[in-house]
């Protein structure tokens, strides 16, 4: 499905982009980077100090203060913008303890390893999770994620203060699934997560994805723009089989592993609705080549961003 064509000057996209980011930032008592807000804007629209200058005078009740926008004049922030990007490059460096082992290229199961969520952004809170993209090749994911559940429970991680309070598997897919996710037009939300995504190992092999990806240019250009290197991106990639062993693990493996996780999300939406965060109950997704988290947050985050959106809403699959 080719996405609808757009003015990228048209004033009513790039006003609501604004409004819809402020909103929502507004919505997690946060502040947000002008910068920030012109990455999300469509080619053609205004640059920073024309966007200053349109918030001021049509959103005057949120102040802007050193190039970022505040909720509330008024409102004092648990925790402000400087602060949220100094905990997210902290933990950003600890992603790598996440793993049982360093992360080779030569892995020859796992093919691209990111960060996204929150940390990506570079907005942390202290009680945020460290959120993983991981793409292995065809026939590998139960076999990747049984290896790790394993091998970590065998090397604890460090558990250190001032680390993520969690690390989450969120969206681990194999290399076929990943390139129909990525074809399809999902809109502004799943633009703006795979574009901030920090790659770990195989940025080759994304890079070539996103290039692949012709609705990204309509959606997101000037964030897009950030993934070439001399103007260009490498060549698509294509789906790779694993090696015949981990695809015959795999099989077992998704059915234990699968029904296991299903269950576990069911227990922990329990627990998280009796202690009064309903909003953090979530959908586990299991299929023999994905597993993905969306949580109630995170479908309230998608609403709100389809309102701005050229290509639609993010779905699972």
């Amino acid at each position: 499905m080719a996405p609808a064509a757009v003015d990228p000057r048209n004033g009513a996209l790039w006003s609501e982009r604004l409004t819809v980011a402020l909103d929502v930032a507004a919505d997690f008592s946060a502040g947000v980077p002008i910068d920030s807000l012109v990455d999300l804007l469509p080619e053609g629209a205004p640059m920073g100090a024309e966007v200053t200058s349109w918030i001021r005078s049509h959103i005057p009740d949120r102040p802007i203060r050193d190039g970022i926008v505040y909720p509330c004049a008024n409102e004092l922030l648990p925790d402000d913008p400087v602060q949220r990007r100094a905990r997210a490059a902290e933990f950003l460096s600890r992603a790598s303890d996440a793993f049982p082992r360093p992360m080779r290229e030569v892995d020859p199961w796992i093919r691209c390893v990111a960060v996204t969520g929150s940390v990506a952004y570079g907005s942390a809170h202290p009680g945020d999770d460290l959120d993983f993209l991981v793409v292995t090749r065809r026939g590998a994911v139960w076999f990747f994620l049984g290896s790790v559940f394993l091998l970590r429970r065998l090397r604890p991680p460090s558990g250190e203060a001032r680390g993520p309070q969690r690390t989450c598997f969120n969206y681990v897919v194999d290399d076929a699934q990943i390139l129909r996710d990525y074809r399809i037009p999902r809109g502004l939300l799943f633009a703006r997560e795979a574009l901030t995504a920090k790659i770990l190992s195989g940025d080759a092999f994304y890079r070539g994805l996103l290039g692949s990806s012709a609705w990204l240019e309509h959606e997101a250009p000037r964030l897009l723009s950030r993934w070439k290197e001399g103007g260009e991106f490498p060549s698509p990639p294509t789906s790779e089989r694993a090696p015949w062993l981990v695809r015959l693990l795999n099989v077992p493996l998704f059915f234990v592993l699968g029904a296991y996780l299903q269950l576990a999300g069911l227990v922990r939406n329990r627990r998280l609705r009796r202690s009064g965060a309903p909003d953090l109950c979530f959908r586990t997704t299991t299929a023999p080549g994905r597993l993905t988290y969306s949580s109630r947050r995170f479908w309230r985050l998608s609403a709100a961003y389809s309102r701005a959106s050229v290509t639609g809403r993010w779905e699972d699959d």
